[in-house]
C-alpha cells in the first residue's frame, strides 16, 4: 500500500534510521516514479504547513528531491 510506505518511510529517518528509510523509499520510487515534492503537496492530506514540512523534510532525508 503506498500510502502507508509513504507515512512509514519519512518517520524512519528522524528515528535515526536512515538506511532503511532510504532503503524504502528506492522501493517506493521504484513503484512510483512520479513521486515528488510537488506531488506529495498535491495528494497528500496535512492540514498544516509545519506538518507537511516535517513530513516532506523526512522524505527527503530518505531521497526524495524536488
Amino acid at each position: 500500500f503506498h500510502g502507508g510506505q509513504r507515512f512509514h518511510c519519512p518517520s524512519l529517518a528522524p528515528a535515526g534510521r536512515i538506511d532503511a528509510a532510504r532503503a524504502l523509499f528506492s522501493k517506493m520510487r521504484a513503484e512510483q516514479p512520479q513521486l515528488s515534492a510537488r506531488w506529495v503537496r498535491l495528494n497528500v492530506p496535512y492540514q498544516t504547513p509545519e506538518l507537511m514540512g516535517r513530513f516532506l523534510d523526512g522524505l527527503r532525508k530518505a531521497g526524495l528531491e524536488n
